[in-house]
Protein backbone atom coordinates (compact mmCIF):
# COMPACT_ATOMS: atom_id res chain seq x y z
CA UNK A 1 0.00 0.00 0.00
CA UNK A 2 1.33 3.24 -0.82
CA UNK A 3 0.22 6.01 1.76
CA UNK A 4 -1.31 9.01 0.23
CA UNK A 5 0.94 12.21 2.16
CA UNK A 6 3.91 12.10 3.60
CA UNK A 7 5.77 14.56 5.65
CA UNK A 8 8.92 15.93 7.20
CA UNK A 9 11.04 13.24 9.59
CA UNK A 10 13.45 13.44 12.24
CA UNK A 11 16.84 12.55 12.21
CA UNK A 12 17.09 9.81 14.38
CA UNK A 13 20.50 8.71 16.38
CA UNK A 14 22.09 6.55 19.09
CA UNK A 15 23.21 8.60 22.46
CA UNK A 16 24.39 7.26 25.25
CA UNK A 17 22.67 7.91 28.36
CA UNK A 18 22.72 5.84 32.37
CA UNK A 19 25.97 4.98 30.93
CA UNK A 20 24.83 2.62 28.71
CA UNK A 21 24.51 3.09 24.80
CA UNK A 22 20.44 3.52 23.55
CA UNK A 23 18.17 4.08 20.81
CA UNK A 24 16.91 7.75 20.74
CA UNK A 25 15.05 9.64 18.40
CA UNK A 26 13.59 13.99 18.70
CA UNK A 27 10.87 12.31 16.14
CA UNK A 28 7.19 13.98 17.47
CA UNK A 29 4.74 10.72 17.23
CA UNK A 30 2.24 12.96 17.69
CA UNK A 31 3.08 15.72 14.89
CA UNK A 32 0.41 16.52 12.17
CA UNK A 33 3.09 15.46 9.82
CA UNK A 34 3.52 12.18 11.57
CA UNK A 35 -0.04 11.52 12.45
CA UNK A 36 -1.04 11.96 8.22
CA UNK A 37 1.15 9.33 7.55
CA UNK A 38 3.06 7.58 10.58
CA UNK A 39 4.55 4.53 8.25
CA UNK A 40 7.90 5.93 6.92
CA UNK A 41 8.81 6.91 10.90
CA UNK A 42 7.42 3.25 12.14
CA UNK A 43 9.79 2.00 9.52
CA UNK A 44 12.95 3.81 10.56
CA UNK A 45 12.19 3.61 14.27
CA UNK A 46 12.19 -0.48 13.42
CA UNK A 47 15.48 0.06 12.10
CA UNK A 48 17.14 1.76 14.90
CA UNK A 49 15.58 -0.80 17.65
CA UNK A 50 13.16 -2.72 19.37
CA UNK A 51 12.90 0.12 22.09
CA UNK A 52 13.68 3.50 20.76
CA UNK A 53 13.72 6.20 23.37
CA UNK A 54 11.68 9.51 22.02
CA UNK A 55 13.54 12.38 23.95
CA UNK A 56 10.04 14.74 23.33
CA UNK A 57 7.87 12.51 25.40
CA UNK A 58 10.34 10.36 28.07
CA UNK A 59 8.59 7.60 26.88
CA UNK A 60 10.41 4.50 24.97
CA UNK A 61 8.54 3.50 21.46
CA UNK A 62 7.80 -0.31 20.80
CA UNK A 63 7.33 -0.43 17.32
CA UNK A 64 8.45 -4.19 16.22
CA UNK A 65 5.66 -7.21 16.55
CA UNK A 66 7.87 -9.63 18.89
CA UNK A 67 8.72 -7.34 21.33
CA UNK A 68 5.32 -5.83 21.32
CA UNK A 69 3.21 -8.85 21.52
CA UNK A 70 5.53 -10.23 24.32
CA UNK A 71 5.56 -7.17 26.62
CA UNK A 72 1.06 -6.96 25.61
CA UNK A 73 1.64 -11.17 26.76
CA UNK A 74 3.21 -10.09 30.14
CA UNK A 75 1.37 -8.14 32.39
CA UNK A 76 3.43 -8.90 35.76
CA UNK A 77 6.11 -7.34 33.98
CA UNK A 78 4.72 -4.33 32.24
CA UNK A 79 1.83 -3.02 34.32
CA UNK A 80 -1.12 -1.03 33.35
CA UNK A 81 -1.96 0.20 36.66
CA UNK A 82 0.26 3.45 36.09
CA UNK A 83 -2.01 4.54 32.80
CA UNK A 84 -1.70 4.24 29.42
CA UNK A 85 -1.93 7.31 28.28
CA UNK A 86 1.95 9.09 27.06
CA UNK A 87 0.37 12.20 29.33
CA UNK A 88 0.87 11.55 32.93
CA UNK A 89 -1.69 14.63 33.76
CA UNK A 90 -4.32 12.66 31.63
CA UNK A 91 -3.76 8.97 34.47
CA UNK A 92 -7.03 10.61 36.76
CA UNK A 93 -9.25 10.79 33.74
CA UNK A 94 -9.82 7.16 33.43
CA UNK A 95 -9.57 5.77 37.21
CA UNK A 96 -11.83 3.06 38.03
CA UNK A 97 -10.96 1.97 34.13
CA UNK A 98 -10.64 -1.74 32.94
CA UNK A 99 -7.89 -0.24 31.05
CA UNK A 100 -5.65 1.05 33.93
CA UNK A 101 -5.68 -2.37 36.30
CA UNK A 102 -4.13 -5.31 35.83
CA UNK A 103 -5.83 -8.69 37.85
CA UNK A 104 -7.70 -9.42 40.55
CA UNK A 105 -9.27 -6.13 39.31
CA UNK A 106 -9.31 -6.61 35.50
CA UNK A 107 -10.95 -9.45 35.63
CA UNK A 108 -13.57 -8.61 38.19
CA UNK A 109 -14.50 -4.99 35.93
CA UNK A 110 -13.97 -7.07 32.44
CA UNK A 111 -16.44 -10.25 33.58
CA UNK A 112 -19.13 -8.13 34.39
CA UNK A 113 -20.52 -7.89 30.24
CA UNK A 114 -17.96 -11.03 29.53
CA UNK A 115 -21.38 -13.01 28.87
CA UNK A 116 -23.12 -10.34 26.80
CA UNK A 117 -20.45 -9.98 24.75
CA UNK A 118 -19.33 -13.80 24.43
CA UNK A 119 -19.73 -15.47 20.96
CA UNK A 120 -22.58 -16.91 21.99
CA UNK A 121 -23.96 -13.95 22.63
CA UNK A 122 -23.19 -12.08 19.32
CA UNK A 123 -24.67 -15.42 17.54
CA UNK A 124 -27.75 -14.09 18.12
CA UNK A 125 -27.07 -10.66 17.16
CA UNK A 126 -25.70 -12.04 13.85
CA UNK A 127 -29.33 -11.94 11.95
CA UNK A 128 -29.81 -8.26 13.11
CA UNK A 129 -26.75 -6.82 12.30
CA UNK A 130 -26.73 -8.25 9.17
CA UNK A 131 -29.85 -6.41 8.43
CA UNK A 132 -29.18 -3.16 9.46
CA UNK A 133 -25.72 -3.18 7.54
CA UNK A 134 -27.62 -4.15 4.39
CA UNK A 135 -30.34 -1.42 5.01
CA UNK A 136 -27.66 1.25 5.54
CA UNK A 137 -25.78 0.21 2.24
CA UNK A 138 -28.95 0.13 0.36
CA UNK A 139 -30.01 3.97 1.16
CA UNK A 140 -26.44 5.10 -0.20
CA UNK A 141 -26.58 2.96 -3.08
CA UNK A 142 -29.47 4.34 -4.19
CA UNK A 143 -27.94 7.78 -4.16
CA UNK A 144 -24.85 6.68 -5.93
CA UNK A 145 -22.60 9.38 -4.41
CA UNK A 146 -22.07 9.92 -0.83
CA UNK A 147 -19.45 10.21 1.86
CA UNK A 148 -18.44 6.39 3.52
CA UNK A 149 -17.70 7.93 6.51
CA UNK A 150 -20.44 10.41 7.16
CA UNK A 151 -22.86 8.27 5.63
CA UNK A 152 -21.76 4.72 6.81
CA UNK A 153 -19.18 4.05 8.61
CA UNK A 154 -20.44 6.63 11.02
CA UNK A 155 -23.62 5.32 10.96
CA UNK A 156 -23.68 1.99 11.52
CA UNK A 157 -21.57 1.50 14.71
CA UNK A 158 -22.75 4.60 16.50
CA UNK A 159 -26.67 3.61 16.29
CA UNK A 160 -25.81 -0.39 16.82
CA UNK A 161 -23.88 0.44 19.97
CA UNK A 162 -25.75 2.65 21.59
CA UNK A 163 -28.99 0.50 20.92
CA UNK A 164 -26.74 -2.42 22.47
CA UNK A 165 -26.12 -0.29 25.92
CA UNK A 166 -29.71 0.66 25.73
CA UNK A 167 -29.16 4.50 25.53
CA UNK A 168 -32.41 6.76 24.77
CA UNK A 169 -32.85 8.07 21.29
CA UNK A 170 -32.35 11.58 22.78
CA UNK A 171 -28.89 13.22 23.27
CA UNK A 172 -26.99 10.87 20.47
CA UNK A 173 -26.22 13.30 18.30
CA UNK A 174 -22.46 14.30 18.46
CA UNK A 175 -21.82 11.12 20.32
CA UNK A 176 -18.76 10.60 18.26
CA UNK A 177 -17.53 13.59 18.08
CA UNK A 178 -17.77 13.50 21.91
CA UNK A 179 -15.92 9.83 21.76
CA UNK A 180 -13.37 10.66 19.72
CA UNK A 181 -12.24 13.28 21.70
CA UNK A 182 -11.33 11.02 24.49
CA UNK A 183 -8.94 9.55 22.77
CA UNK A 184 -6.57 12.67 22.67
CA UNK A 185 -5.85 11.83 26.10
CA UNK A 186 -4.35 8.58 25.81
CA UNK A 187 -1.52 10.71 24.12
CA UNK A 188 0.59 13.50 25.50
CA UNK A 189 -0.50 16.57 27.20
CA UNK A 190 -0.15 18.56 23.39
CA UNK A 191 -2.53 21.15 21.77
CA UNK A 192 -4.95 18.29 20.37
CA UNK A 193 -5.60 16.81 23.95
CA UNK A 194 -6.13 20.47 25.30
CA UNK A 195 -8.42 21.24 22.92
CA UNK A 196 -10.57 18.30 23.41
CA UNK A 197 -11.11 18.99 26.78
CA UNK A 198 -14.41 20.48 26.33
CA UNK A 199 -15.63 17.24 24.35
CA UNK A 200 -13.99 15.02 26.86
CA UNK A 201 -16.39 16.17 29.34
CA UNK A 202 -19.44 16.57 27.31
CA UNK A 203 -19.24 12.60 26.76
CA UNK A 204 -18.69 12.03 30.65
CA UNK A 205 -21.73 14.34 31.19
CA UNK A 206 -23.89 12.45 28.60
CA UNK A 207 -23.16 9.01 30.07
CA UNK A 208 -23.86 10.35 33.41
CA UNK A 209 -26.95 11.80 32.81
CA UNK A 210 -28.39 9.35 29.67
CA UNK A 211 -26.97 6.29 31.27
CA UNK A 212 -28.83 6.23 34.28
CA UNK A 213 -30.84 3.64 35.60
CA UNK A 214 -34.36 5.64 34.64
CA UNK A 215 -33.30 6.43 31.02
CA UNK A 216 -31.60 2.59 30.03
CA UNK A 217 -33.48 0.06 28.09
CA UNK A 218 -34.16 -3.16 30.40
CA UNK A 219 -32.29 -5.16 27.93
CA UNK A 220 -29.35 -3.03 27.20
CA UNK A 221 -25.68 -3.32 28.67
CA UNK A 222 -25.64 -0.27 30.94
CA UNK A 223 -28.53 -2.61 32.69
CA UNK A 224 -26.42 -5.44 33.68
CA UNK A 225 -24.03 -3.01 34.60
CA UNK A 226 -26.52 -1.33 37.26
CA UNK A 227 -27.31 -5.16 38.12
CA UNK A 228 -23.45 -5.78 38.97
CA UNK A 229 -23.58 -3.12 41.24
CA UNK A 230 -26.67 -4.21 42.75
CA UNK A 231 -25.01 -7.57 43.49
CA UNK A 232 -22.05 -5.77 45.17
CA UNK A 233 -19.63 -6.71 41.96
CA UNK A 234 -18.97 -3.17 41.25
CA UNK A 235 -19.60 0.67 42.78
CA UNK A 236 -21.28 3.19 41.19
CA UNK A 237 -17.76 4.86 40.31
CA UNK A 238 -16.59 1.32 38.42
CA UNK A 239 -20.32 1.16 36.55
CA UNK A 240 -19.77 5.10 35.20
CA UNK A 241 -16.25 4.01 34.26
CA UNK A 242 -17.39 1.19 32.31
CA UNK A 243 -20.45 2.55 30.35
CA UNK A 244 -17.90 5.35 29.11
CA UNK A 245 -15.32 2.97 28.53
CA UNK A 246 -17.71 0.42 26.54
CA UNK A 247 -19.53 4.36 24.93
CA UNK A 248 -16.25 5.47 23.63
CA UNK A 249 -14.61 2.32 22.38
CA UNK A 250 -17.65 0.74 20.94
CA UNK A 251 -18.10 3.47 18.60
CA UNK A 252 -14.98 5.22 17.85
CA UNK A 253 -12.35 2.61 16.46
CA UNK A 254 -15.23 0.10 15.01
CA UNK A 255 -15.81 3.43 12.93
CA UNK A 256 -12.71 4.30 11.82
CA UNK A 257 -12.08 0.38 11.03
CA UNK A 258 -15.05 0.43 8.42
CA UNK A 259 -14.40 3.63 7.44
CA UNK A 260 -10.79 1.85 6.77
CA UNK A 261 -11.88 -0.95 5.38
CA UNK A 262 -14.10 1.08 2.72
CA UNK A 263 -11.26 3.28 1.69
CA UNK A 264 -8.84 0.46 1.37
CA UNK A 265 -11.42 -1.62 -1.10
CA UNK A 266 -12.41 1.49 -2.91
CA UNK A 267 -8.21 1.96 -3.96
CA UNK A 268 -7.42 -1.67 -4.68
CA UNK A 269 -10.28 -3.11 -7.12
CA UNK A 270 -7.80 -6.40 -7.37
CA UNK A 271 -8.80 -6.98 -3.59
CA UNK A 272 -12.47 -5.73 -3.68
CA UNK A 273 -12.99 -7.84 -7.19
CA UNK A 274 -11.42 -10.61 -4.90
CA UNK A 275 -14.02 -9.92 -2.52
CA UNK A 276 -17.33 -9.90 -4.87
CA UNK A 277 -16.18 -13.18 -6.05
CA UNK A 278 -15.27 -14.86 -2.29
CA UNK A 279 -17.61 -13.01 -0.19
CA UNK A 280 -16.32 -16.01 2.54
CA UNK A 281 -13.01 -13.45 3.01
CA UNK A 282 -15.29 -10.79 4.55
CA UNK A 283 -14.07 -11.98 7.40
CA UNK A 284 -10.61 -12.39 6.38
CA UNK A 285 -10.02 -8.63 4.68
CA UNK A 286 -11.59 -6.89 8.13
CA UNK A 287 -8.69 -8.42 9.59
CA UNK A 288 -5.88 -7.47 7.17
CA UNK A 289 -7.69 -3.96 7.20
CA UNK A 290 -7.25 -3.85 11.38
CA UNK A 291 -3.52 -5.09 10.61
CA UNK A 292 -2.37 -2.42 7.90
CA UNK A 293 -4.59 0.46 9.32
CA UNK A 294 -4.93 -0.70 12.64
CA UNK A 295 -7.53 1.85 14.21
CA UNK A 296 -5.52 2.31 17.72
CA UNK A 297 -2.06 3.09 16.96
CA UNK A 298 -0.90 2.22 20.65
CA UNK A 299 -1.20 2.53 24.18
CA UNK A 300 1.91 3.11 27.05
CA UNK A 301 2.98 0.13 29.91
CA UNK A 302 5.40 0.72 32.50
CA UNK A 303 7.78 -1.70 33.65
CA UNK A 304 7.77 -3.13 36.89
CA UNK A 305 11.16 -3.77 37.01
CA UNK A 306 14.98 -3.70 35.56
CA UNK A 307 14.72 -5.40 31.86
CA UNK A 308 15.92 -5.76 28.51
CA UNK A 309 13.63 -5.03 25.04
CA UNK A 310 15.38 -5.81 22.67
CA UNK A 311 19.09 -4.35 23.34
CA UNK A 312 17.81 -1.84 25.34
CA UNK A 313 18.19 -1.75 28.94
CA UNK A 314 15.49 -0.28 30.83
CA UNK A 315 14.72 0.41 34.60
CA UNK A 316 11.62 -0.01 36.75
CA UNK A 317 9.24 2.86 35.99
CA UNK A 318 10.18 3.44 32.88
CA UNK A 319 7.19 4.08 30.20
CA UNK A 320 6.91 2.42 27.07
CA UNK A 321 4.35 3.10 24.21
CA UNK A 322 3.62 0.09 22.61
CA UNK A 323 2.64 1.16 18.87
CA UNK A 324 0.41 -1.54 17.55
CA UNK A 325 0.56 0.06 13.89
CA UNK A 326 4.11 -0.13 13.92
CA UNK A 327 3.92 -4.21 14.72
CA UNK A 328 1.38 -4.49 12.06
CA UNK A 329 3.94 -3.65 9.40
CA UNK A 330 7.14 -5.16 10.87
CA UNK A 331 8.49 -6.41 7.87
CA UNK A 332 10.47 -9.21 10.66
CA UNK A 333 6.97 -10.99 10.94
CA UNK A 334 4.76 -9.92 7.73
CA UNK A 335 5.75 -10.85 4.12
CA UNK A 336 5.44 -7.64 2.37
CA UNK A 337 3.35 -5.73 5.27
CA UNK A 338 2.98 -2.39 3.43
CA UNK A 339 0.90 -4.75 0.65
CA UNK A 340 -2.67 -4.98 1.34
CA UNK A 341 -3.75 -8.60 0.58
CA UNK A 342 -7.55 -9.99 1.74
CA UNK A 343 -6.16 -13.61 0.87
CA UNK A 344 -3.03 -12.76 3.76
CA UNK A 345 -4.45 -14.61 7.13
CA UNK A 346 -3.65 -12.04 9.39
CA UNK A 347 -3.95 -13.76 12.58
CA UNK A 348 -2.00 -12.44 15.33
CA UNK A 349 -1.80 -8.97 14.72
CA UNK A 350 -2.06 -5.87 17.11
CA UNK A 351 -5.10 -4.38 15.73
CA UNK A 352 -7.08 -5.22 18.68
CA UNK A 353 -4.48 -5.04 21.01
CA UNK A 354 -2.94 -8.64 22.59
CA UNK A 355 -3.11 -10.27 26.22
CA UNK A 356 -4.65 -9.39 29.00
CA UNK A 357 -6.03 -5.61 27.50
CA UNK A 358 -6.66 -7.20 24.06
CA UNK A 359 -9.94 -5.07 23.01
CA UNK A 360 -13.13 -6.62 24.99
CA UNK A 361 -15.83 -5.70 22.10
CA UNK A 362 -13.05 -7.53 19.16
CA UNK A 363 -15.95 -10.21 18.51
CA UNK A 364 -18.70 -7.55 18.05
CA UNK A 365 -15.98 -4.97 15.98
CA UNK A 366 -15.42 -8.64 14.01
CA UNK A 367 -19.36 -9.14 13.45
CA UNK A 368 -19.53 -5.54 12.38
CA UNK A 369 -17.05 -5.30 10.02
CA UNK A 370 -17.82 -9.01 8.35
CA UNK A 371 -21.48 -7.80 8.02
CA UNK A 372 -20.60 -4.14 5.95
CA UNK A 373 -18.23 -5.80 4.31
CA UNK A 374 -21.06 -8.51 2.76
CA UNK A 375 -23.79 -5.47 2.38
CA UNK A 376 -21.39 -3.73 0.01
CA UNK A 377 -19.90 -6.59 -2.09
CA UNK A 378 -23.56 -7.91 -2.58
CA UNK A 379 -24.80 -4.66 -3.62
CA UNK A 380 -22.10 -2.88 -5.17
CA UNK A 381 -20.11 -3.67 -8.88
CA UNK A 382 -17.90 -1.09 -8.37
CA UNK A 383 -16.46 2.01 -6.27
CA UNK A 384 -14.47 5.07 -6.62
CA UNK A 385 -12.87 7.01 -3.92
CA UNK A 386 -12.00 10.66 -4.36
CA UNK A 387 -9.15 12.12 -2.14
CA UNK A 388 -10.07 11.30 1.61
CA UNK A 389 -9.89 13.96 4.65
CA UNK A 390 -7.34 12.78 7.07
CA UNK A 391 -8.70 12.92 10.87
CA UNK A 392 -5.90 13.62 12.95
CA UNK A 393 -6.38 11.95 16.42
CA UNK A 394 -3.37 11.59 19.07
CA UNK A 395 -4.57 7.75 18.98
CA UNK A 396 -7.11 6.94 16.73
CA UNK A 397 -6.39 6.75 12.69
CA UNK A 398 -8.90 6.75 10.57
CA UNK A 399 -10.38 9.05 8.31
CA UNK A 400 -13.09 12.09 8.40
CA UNK A 401 -14.44 12.24 4.94
CA UNK A 402 -14.23 9.76 1.71
CA UNK A 403 -16.41 11.41 -1.00
CA UNK A 404 -17.50 7.96 -3.40
CA UNK A 405 -19.51 7.06 -6.20
CA UNK A 406 -20.66 3.44 -7.03
CA UNK A 407 -21.98 1.58 -9.19
CA UNK A 408 -24.93 -0.91 -8.05
CA UNK A 409 -24.64 -4.82 -8.52
CA UNK A 410 -27.25 -5.13 -11.53
CA UNK A 411 -28.37 -8.27 -9.60
CA UNK A 412 -28.58 -6.52 -6.02
CA UNK A 413 -30.60 -3.49 -8.08
CA UNK A 414 -33.16 -6.27 -9.23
Amino acid sequence: MTPPDTGPRAVMTKTSRRDALRPESDVDLFSDEHLSNPYPDYAALREIGAAVYMSRYDVWAVTRYAEARQILSNWRAFTSTQGVSVGKEFVPFFENSALYADPPEHERLRKVLSDRLSTKALATLTTEIQRRADEIVAAQVARGEFDAIADIAQVFPVTLVADLIGLPQQGRDGLLERASAAFNFFGPANSRAMGSMELFQAVYQYVSEYASRDRVTPDGFAMTIYHAVDQGELNEAEALSLMLAYTIAGIDTTVNGLGSAIWLLATHPDQWAQLRARPELADQAFEEVLRIESPITGFVRTARTDCRVGDSDLRAGDRLLILFAAANHDERHWNQPDHFDITRKPGGHLGFGHGLHACAGRGLARLEGRSLLLALARQIESIQASTPVRRLNNVIRGLEHLPVTVTPEVHAAA
